[in-house]
C-alpha cells in the first residue's frame, strides 16, 4: 500500500480496546515456495512477534499501564492466496490508548532501526524451536491438520514439510548467533516501515491527520536511534543460581512395577521416580509436591486461582520472575507451575545435558525467591483488566456455569473478577515457603534418555541443597453438596452461542473413563448430524473431575 491505512474499530464496549500496527510483505513467488525461503521467513516472523511483544510489555510496564494481553498474529503464504501479513496487538483500557499507540510505535520504531540483541533473539528462536519440538513430538494429529496442508500444497505450492523435518533443519544450520541475528535483522527492518506499509488500528477519538502526524513522529525520530532497547536479561546471570549443595547418598533404590522405572530415595528423604524412554535428547520432569491451596486455612472464596502465578511474581535468584524464565528458555529449559486442591507441581523439560541447570534452577525456586510487591500489583491489574476482555467469552461462560453447578464451593480453578485481592500475596508467600520447606513430602519424576549413572551423580550433587523436615501430608477434607436438576443462566456475549453442561456423579475407575469418552464421541456425532442440518456448528468436549467430587461432565 503507498500510504499509512488507519482503522478505527478495536473496542468491545467492555472498556478493553485492541490498539494494533500492521505490515504486510509480498507473498514468495511460486517456485520458491517449496523452497526453504518460506521456513526461514517464517521462523524470523516468529521471532520478530516475540521480541516484539516482550519489548511492549516491558515499556507499558514501565509507565504503569496494564495491559489484557499482547500477541501477534503472522499469516503466512501457506494460509492465503492474498499477500503475508504481521500485527501486533495490545488490549489496554479505553483511557490508555492513545498512550499505548505511541508506545508500540516507539518499540516497533526501534526495531526497525536498531534491531534486536543477541540475547533477545536467542530466546525467542530456543521459544520457537519448543513449540516446534511439541509439534513434532505429539503421538496424534487430527486429520484436518493434513487435510489442511495438502490443500495448502495443491493451491498456494507450500511446503509438506512435516514440523519434525522442520526443526531437523532448524537445528542443522551452523551459524553463530551474531550472524543469525544479523540477518534476522535485516528481514525485520525490511518488512517495518512507518510511512507507507502500515496500517493503523486505533478506536481513539484522535483525528485521523494527527495520529498519522504524531505517529510518523515518533516513528522517525526512534528508527534513528542506534539504542538497543533489549527486553531481554543478561544470559550469564545464571551465576547467582544456587551451584552445587552438600553430597547427599542414594539410600535406596527399586523397582516401580507400575510405572516400570526406578524410584531412589536419598539420604534426606528426597525422592526420584526415573524411568528411561526415547525422549529425542530431551528430558521431562515433574516435581510434585504434596499439598495444594486447599491447605491454605484462610483462604477466600475464588482466590486459589490465582497461586500459580505468584512464584512469576517474585525474585528468583536476584532476578525478576520473568527473567529468570527466558533465562532457562535460552538454554532450552521449560518450568510451568501448576498449583490444584491438593497437590503443587512444577513440571517442563529441559535438554539431556542441562541437568544440572534444571537442578539448580529448583534449588533456586525452593530456596533463594523473595516477594516482589511492586510486580504482584502490577499483575493485579493486569488481570483485572484480562477478565474484563473475557467478558462474554466462552472462558466467561463456563466460569459462570462452574458456580451454579458448585455453589458455595471456595476453591474453584476458574479466575473470577473480584477474587484477586493483594491479602494473596501474603498468604501465596505463606504457602510456597511451606511447601519448599517440605521437599521429601513429594517426588521429582524424570523420563528421558539420558543415562542413568551419570543423572545419579548429577542429583547426589543437588538434592541435599532441599530443605527436608518430617511431615505427614492429609489431603483437605472438602465438605460439598453438589446441585442437582437443571439451571438456566443468561449472559450477554459477543456473539448468539448455547452451552449446555451435563453432569454425573461418577466414581473414577478406569472402565468409566474408557466408556464415558466413548459415550462423548456417540453424542458427539449424533449432536452434530442433527445440528447441521439446521445450518448450526457445534463443539463437544468432556471430562473427568475429580475435585470438588469424582464427576463426568460433557460441554
Amino acid at each position: 500500500q503507498e500510504r499509512p491505512y488507519v482503522e478505527r474499530g478495536g473496542s468491545r464496549g467492555n472498556g478493553v480496546s485492541e490498539v494494533s500496527l500492521s505490515w504486510r510483505s509480498a507473498r514468495p513467488s511460486k517456485e520458491f515456495m517449496n523452497t526453504v525461503q518460506p521456513a526461514m521467513f517464517d521462523i524470523s516472523m516468529h521471532v520478530l512477534g516475540d521480541i516484539a511483544c516482550n519489548r511492549l510489555g516491558k515499556e507499558l510496564r514501565r509507565e504503569g499501564i496494564p495491559y489484557a494481553d499482547i500477541v501477534y498474529d503472522y499469516v503466512n503464504a501457506s494460509q492465503t492466496p492474498e499477500h503475508e501479513s504481521f500485527t501486533i496487538k495490545a488490549y489496554v483500557s479505553d483511557k490508555d490508548i492513545d498512550r499505548t499507540m505511541d508506545i508500540m510505535t516507539s518499540v516497533m520504531a526501534s526495531l526497525d532501526g536498531a534491531g534486536a540483541s543477541v540475547n533477545e533473539y536467542r530466546v525467542s528462536r530456543s521459544g520457537f524451536l519448543d513449540k516446534l519440538h511439541e509439534f513434532s513430538s505429539a503421538p496424534l494429529y487430527d486429520l484436518s491438520k493434513y487435510s489442511d496442508r495438502c490443500v495448502s500444497a495443491f493451491l498456494y505450492n507450500s511446503s509438506l514439510a512435516s514440523p519434525k523435518e522442520r526443526l531437523e533443519f532448524h537445528q542443522s544450520r551452523n551459524l553463530h548467533d551474531t550472524t543469525s541475528l544479523r540477518f534476522f535483522n535485516d528481514i525485520a527492518s525490511a518488512l517495518l516501515d512507518g510511512s507507507a506499509n502500515i496500517a493503523i488500528g486505533c478506536p481513539s477519538e484522535v483525528s485521523r491527520d494527527v495520529l498519522l502526524a504524531r505517529t510518523d513522529s515518533i516513528w522517525k525520530a526512534d528508527r534513528a536511534s542506534s539504542i538497543v532497547r533489549s527486553s531481554a536479561p543478561n544470559l550469564k546471570d545464571t551465576v547467582s543460581f544456587p551451584g552445587t549443595a552438600p553430597k547427599c547418598k542414594l539410600k535406596s533404590s527399586m523397582k516401580d512395577h507400575l510405572s516400570g522405572g526406578s524410584v531412589w530415595t536419598f539420604a534426606n528423604g528426597f525422592k526420584v521416580v526415573y524411568r528411561k524412554m526415547p525422549s529425542s535428547g530431551r528430558i521431562y520432569y515433574n516435581l510434585a509436591l504434596n499439598g495444594g491451596f486447599g491447605g491454605i486455612g484462610n483462604l477466600s472464596a475464588g482466590e486459589g486461582a490465582f497461586i500459580s502465578d505468584y512464584l512469576e511474581q517474585c525474585y528468583v535468584a536476584g532476578l525478576k520472575g520473568s527473567d529468570f524464565k527466558n533465562i532457562l528458555m535460552a538454554e532450552g529449559v521449560t518450568m510451568t507451575v501448576k498449583v490444584n486442591l491438593s497437590n503443587t507441581m512444577i513440571s517442563g523439560h529441559a535438554p539431556n545435558g542441562k541437568a544440572s541447570l534444571l537442578m539448580r534452577s529448583l534449588l533456586a525456586l525452593a530456596n533463594d525467591r523473595r516477594p516482589d510487591p511492586e510486580s504482584f500489583s502490577y499483575y493485579m491489574e493486569c488481570q483485572d483488566m484480562l477478565l474484563k476482555y473475557n467478558e462474554g467469552t466462552s472462558l466467561a461462560r463456563m466460569t459462570a456455569i462452574d458456580s451454579i453447578m458448585c455453589p458455595g464451593y471456595i476453591y474453584s480453578t476458574y479466575k473470577s473478577p473480584g477474587k484477586l485481592t493483594a491479602a494473596l500475596a501474603d498468604k501465596a508467600e505463606e504457602f510456597y515457603s511451606e511447601q519448599f520447606g517440605k521437599m521429601n513430602d513429594g517426588v521429582l519424576v524424570i523420563v528421558g534418555d539420558i543415562n542413568e549413572e551419570s543423572l545419579k551423580k548429577t542429583l547426589s550433587g543437588y538434592v541435599g541443597g532441599f530443605r527436608t523436615k518430617e511431615v505427614a501430608f492429609r489431603r483437605p477434607v472438602v465438605k460439598y453438596q453438589p446441585v442437582s436438576g437443571w439451571s438456566t443462566y443468561t449472559a450477554d456475549g459477543i456473539r448468539n452461542t448455547i452451552d449446555v453442561v451435563m453432569s454425573a456423579r461418577m466414581p473414577l475407575t478406569s472402565a468409566n473413563y474408557a466408556a464415558s469418552v466413548i459415550a462423548a464421541l456417540i453424542m458427539e456425532q449424533k449432536i452434530s448430524e442433527t445440528a447441521a442440518e439446521e445450518g448450526m456448528s457445534t463443539m463437544v468436549s468432556c471430562n473427568f473431575k475429580i475435585y470438588p467430587e469424582e464427576r463426568f461432565n460433557i460441554i
